[in-house]
């Protein structure tokens, strides 16, 4: 039956298209944000049978609050919240929607991940929950039920129970007491109350169930775990102190993908062809999931989010349960997208026979399932990851590489660009310089925090071997290393080895020796001193700062702008960049310590410097005849850019506006056209700039003799004629200059002041004629004084005398 609803608008801007999911407490509707032109999931609030009005009023200000303050998270590993409706007497929640399924259905179909896979999901979800904490928020509800794992982006984490603002300015679960058992911490369980530490838990409950697929504490075994072993551990313990800082679990998650990486190369016989998918496992059928990351229970009793079949699939189909993934057809059309091309190769390391390769994976609608790789343009590889080892080559030789990525359909991507490489001349058996200044930066009860200065190398570096008393626990990319899972108060000896892509390792660091903390570390680092700005342009802002002290050791210090985290820096100095021209901006310091405790922030505002117009200088030049055109130009220079100048030019009493952009950079001029006027006269032109402040000059010209209306007369001739009857004849030349149409001239030839001949000619513009005149009487011997005078356009030119003689 067709919901009657089907079609409605809400707010004139929301079309409900069909149901696609329910609830115990709403049904989840696809729809159209008209506005936006984008797909939409829209959550319509039911309240459960029997409800008093009293019990209905409660819950309608419970829904409304959970937006207000989820809705203020914006960060891309978390499901946003668009827009809240109040229509036909019920709620509404608009939402990001996703093509993908849950963590949960995922393992359920194909089986628990590889440990480097729920390394990276784990990431994820921690700089989701770093971007809720900040904001105030615990999540509360993590599980894998409320993880989504999209086709092709990273994963979301939605299911944010409401929340209520709490005496300490931070936002508490309203409704969540005793969570879901197996992921909520103990402390939640048994008082059903936690805060930041309590997701933690969950998370390290959540990466537990992506790689042995059930819950801790369940009958499966625990042999999947791996290198993530301690890191699940730590999250997991039963002491919400003795558990990791979201930042330290970020670090060792990320310590274990290098791990991981440096342990497992790969050769040429692991090389997998991807022009058509694997066969499946666990009879597993591709399910296209629209998974609708709407919080279906908005803190209520219900379902998390609805997973469904394809859009616009049949009404009267089966809800599934939450998190329990349903059998869905294959799509109905075929994908004939190709993925998007990988970009950013580079070569990652040479050796004598050796190139490898690195790029940034490629985006596909479906998914990319691999890369083929092409030698000097002929395919020598396949992979399922970003990177590649070309193995087998010859020594001293130059190559050329492109990467294309293909899907599951076996539709392939346009190339990359191409990069060249060229094999090592000999082997390189030079080992790394050993690293220097290795130093403990942070202590907690199970963790030490390692940091020291790059070795250097005729290559270069790729990674650093950590060694704790004696043993290899470490395998990292950068100069940073948290060991953790210690037990408190342990002593332990530190040492530090840097290996290069020829597998060549240094002599080890100087030993460093520290001791775990034997009570969690609350206390937090001093205050960032003398916050300051360094140097100021158009669009960027150097800041440096004192550094903080503390009891155990500064690990970094996180930055912050207008209230909105920007990244954490080792050291007292970061370059703000990408700013707004004349913008004030305030910054906030943290220090933050091995333990994750934050000081109390150094503030400062600061402004971006405001761009000036330091001159604007007016020129006029004019055309040639015919045409005769003052054409108004104007240099216009400025103290620093990116900036736009409005201008406006005034030419003869006639205004325009026009505006000239600067790039970003300092000092710096422009020569724009600004305008033209008419040359045929005098004229004045003034070009002032009216933003970013008022500058401006003026320039007056004549105009050009050439240009202007009327005519001139040349040199004129006279001579007499034969005796016996002798005539007087003369000639004058008669230019018209430029009058815009043909005009008649009356010459007349005067003897000694009196005229005694006439003529009428028309002469087009800028053109000339000589005119000849013979009078018609004859003159007597003797001497006479010979002028012309021309007249025309209400203008009259005369000539010079011009002496002739009779003598007869």
């Amino acid at each position: 039956m067709v919901n009657p609803l089907a079609g409605a608008l809400l707010t004139a801007r929301y079309r409900l298209i069909e149901p696609i999911g329910s609830g115990n407490s709403g049904v989840v509707w696809d729809a159209r944000d008209e506005t936006l032109d984008i797909p939409v999931a829209i959550r319509e609030l039911r309240f459960p049978n029997g409800a008093t009005e009293e019990q209905r009023t409660a819950l309608l200000q419970e829904a409304r609050l959970e937006p207000r303050y989820t809705g203020r998270l914006t960060h891309p590993n978390i499901v946003a919240v668009h827009d809240v409706v109040e229509e036909h007497d019920r709620l509404w929640i608009v939402l990001q929607r996703v093509t993908g399924r849950s963590l949960a259905a995922d393992v359920a179909a194909d089986g628990p991940w590889e440990p480097a896979r729920a390394a990276r999901l784990g990431i994820q979800l921690v700089e989701a929950l770093i971007a809720a904490h900040q904001a105030g928020i615990v999540h509360g509800a993590i599980k894998p039920s409320n993880v989504l794992v999209p086709e092709f982006s990273g994963a979301l984490l939605t299911d944010f129970p409401a929340v209520a603002p709490s005496a300490d300015g931070t936002l508490a679960a309203i409704g969540t007491a005793g969570g879901t058992a197996g992921y909520s911490a103990p402390e939640r369980l048994t008082t059903g109350t936690g805060g930041p530490a309590a997701d933690l838990y969950s998370l390290g409950a959540t990466l537990y169930f992506a790689v042995e697929g059930t819950a801790p504490g369940g009958s499966g075994t625990t042999r999947h775990r791996g290198p993530l072993a301690p890191v699940i551990d730590g999250l997991l313990s039963r002491d919400p102190g003795h558990r990791p800082s979201l930042a330290n679990t970020r670090e060792q998650l990320s310590n274990v993908l290098g791990m991981i990486s440096a342990e497992t190369p790969r050769t040429k016989s692991q090389r997998v062809k991807v022009a058509r998918p694997a066969p499946p496992r666990r009879s597993r059928r591709r399910l296209v999931w629209v998974i609708v990351a709407a919080v279906v229970a908005l803190g209520l009793a219900g379902a998390a989010f609805a997973q469904v079949r394809a859009p616009h699939s049949a009404a009267s189909a089966p809800t599934p349960a939450a998190g329990t993934p349903s059998a869905a057809p294959s799509p109905s059309a075929p994908d004939t997208t190709a993925p998007q091309q990988p970009v950013s190769l580079v070569v990652s390391g040479r050796t004598t026979n050796v190139i490898t390769l690195v790029w940034t994976p490629a985006i596909d609608d479906v998914a990319v399932t691999g890369y083929r790789v092409q030698r000097n343009g002929v395919q020598v590889g396949a992979t399922p990851t970003a990177d590649y080892a070309d193995t087998g080559l010859a020594v001293k030789t130059a190559y050329t590489y492109t990467v294309i990525a293909v899907d599951a359909a076996g539709n392939a991507s346009v190339p990359s660009a191409a990069v060249a490489g060229t094999t090592l001349a000999v082997p390189d058996t030079a080992k790394p310089t050993p690293p220097t200044r290795v130093r403990v930066t942070g202590r907690s009860t199970t963790s030490i925090v390692l940091n020291w200065t790059a070795a250097t190398d005729d290559i270069g570096v790729a990674r650093y071997q950590v060694r704790r008393d004696g043993s290899q626990v470490g395998n990292v990319t950068g100069t940073r290393f948290t060991d953790n899972g210690l037990a408190p108060g342990t002593t332990h000896t530190y040492s530090v080895r840097a290996v290069d892509a020829a597998g060549n390792v240094s002599d080890p660091s100087a030993q460093v020796t520290s001791a775990t903390l034997t009570a969690p570390d609350t206390a937090a680092p001093s205050v960032p001193g003398a916050l300051r700005a360094t140097d100021r342009t158009t669009t960027t802002i150097k800041l440096a700062w004192n550094g903080s002290v503390d009891n155990v050791g500064v690990t970094g210090y996180w930055v912050y702008r207008n209230g909105a985290r920007l990244l954490a820096v080792d050291t007292g100095a970061y370059t703000d960049t990408g700013l707004a021209p004349g913008t004030t901006y305030a910054y906030q310091v943290r220090a933050s310590d091995g333990a994750g405790n934050l000081s109390a922030p150094a503030s400062l505002s600061v402004a971006t410097i405001e761009p000036q117009v330091t001159g604007v200088t007016t020129a006029v030049s004019i055309g040639g005849v015919p045409n005769c055109t003052a054409t108004v130009s104007a240099t216009v220079s400025v103290s620093a850019g990116p900036v736009t100048v409005s201008l406006q030019t005034v030419i003869n009493g006639e205004t325009s506006t026009s505006s000239v952009s600067f790039g970003a950079g300092g000092a710096q001029s422009r020569t724009v056209t600004v305008g033209t006027g008419v040359g045929t006269a005098d004229g004045t032109a003034q070009v002032s700039s009216t933003a970013p402040n008022t500058v401006g000059s003026s320039k007056s010209w004549n105009g050009p003799s050439a240009c202007q209306a009327g005519f001139t007369v040349g040199s004129a001739s006279a001579s007499a004629g034969d005796c016996g009857s002798p005539t007087i004849s003369g000639s004058v030349r008669v230019t018209a200059l430029n009058n815009g149409s043909a005009q008649q001239f009356t010459v007349q030839m005067r003897v000694d002041g009196s005229s005694v001949a006439e003529k009428t000619v028309t002469i087009d513009p800028n053109s000339s004629d000589v005119v000849g005149l013979t009078s018609p009487d004859p003159f007597g011997n003797g001497s006479y004084s010979v002028t012309f005078v021309v007249t025309g356009g209400g203008d009259s030119h005369g000539t010079g005398d011009v002496p002739v003689s009779i003598e007869c």
